[in-house]
């Protein structure tokens, strides 16, 4: 895996930006456990990275039933820090318990792993959590 490098601390380097076909989306409480899916169904979605730091994800799994479909939206502001760590804010969120009741305060985070390997980018701690995307444009 390649170090994602931004040209100046703090920014979005160009290999990241694009959109990315989320292929993976598994959890798993212990590195000993099984990874899980974090959606039943046929799961499809996008992440994208524009270069001014702005990022969106979009998911949605294909319904088991007719009730059963699950979306999940959400879209921040993000920089690379160290090269591979990622902080950022998530500034909505379609799920509500992600933001609080009001849906009005924003979550931020720090850390995040970030590897880019050609066109795959791999997006988490790879022990408990994981995310994987091939790039689309």
């Amino acid at each position: 895996m390649n170090e994602v490098r931004p040209e100046g601390d703090g920014e979005i380097p160009p290999e990241l930006v694009g959109t990315w076909e989320i292929v993976r989306y598994d959890d798993r409480e212990r590195e000993t456990e099984e990874w899980q899916p974090a959606f039943r169904g046929d799961m499809r979605g996008v992440v994208t990275y524009h270069r001014t730091g702005l990022w969106t994800v979009q998911v949605y799994a294909g319904p088991l039933d007719l009730y059963d479909a699950a979306y999940v939206g959400y879209f921040g502001t993000a920089t690379l820090h160290e090269g591979v760590r990622e902080a950022g804010v998530v500034r909505g969120n379609l799920v509500v318990d992600v933001l609080g009741a009001s849906n009005q305060e924003a979550l931020t985070y720090a850390g995040r792993p970030v590897e880019i390997d050609g066109d795959t980018l791999l997006i988490g701690n790879q022990l408990t959590w994981v995310r994987e995307g091939r790039r689309l444009r």
